[in-house]
């Protein structure tokens, strides 16, 4: 309960922090995304349920690795160099085409939850895009 009450103060004092600025930077704006793949081990057998566990903290910085693939456009998301899954195919191609129109995209955790069902993280983003 607690991370989730945490998870939504960081929501909303980006959201507010973003709102709050002058009319200049409102081409700023924040979106939340999940993470897919995270019950995946990595190529190197890695486990990613691991590395969310033991890495994967509320605020953190996320990197975002574009790369093509047989299907198209791919994003690994990383924290503290350690992969923990993708974004969702049509979301990559669709922060793909963002970058390479010029927008500059940040990213960090926004919750790590786990399912009572299956016992498996799972990881949410928030992306700064500045277009």
């Amino acid at each position: 309960m607690f991370e989730f009450i945490f998870a939504l103060a960081v929501a909303l004092g980006a959201f507010f922090y973003w709102h709050g600025k002058k009319s200049e930077d409102m081409s700023n704006k924040i979106i939340f995304l999940d993470v897919v793949g995270e019950s995946f081990n990595n190529d190197d057998g890695t486990s990613r349920q691991k590395i969310i566990e033991e890495h994967a903290r509320v605020g953190d910085p996320a990197n975002l690795k574009f790369y093509t693939c047989e299907d198209g456009v791919a994003c690994a998301v990383s924290v503290e160099g350690r992969q923990i899954g993708h974004l969702a195919k049509e979301k990559a191609k669709e922060m793909f085409d963002l970058v390479a129109d010029g927008a500059k995209i940040g990213a960090g955790v926004h919750n790590v939850g786990r399912s009572r069902e299956s016992g498996l993280y799972g990881v949410g983003l928030f992306m700064e895009i500045n277009h």
